[in-house]
């Protein structure tokens, strides 16, 4: 940290807070794709859809 002139712990906070934001960006992806599948639609036996 100091060789960079940062502070050692002004690096961590970086580092970390991208990482969680990648996470964050990760997780909404996954949520929006779930949310965008289109339900299967389930047949009745007497051809009603449910």
């Amino acid at each position: 940290g100091d060789q960079l002139g940062v502070a050692l712990y002004t690096a961590a906070v970086f580092v970390f807070g991208v990482r969680i934001f990648q996470n964050l960006a990760i997780i909404r992806r996954i949520a929006l794709n779930k949310l965008r599948k289109p339900k299967p639609v389930v047949q009745l036996q007497n051809g009603d859809s449910f």
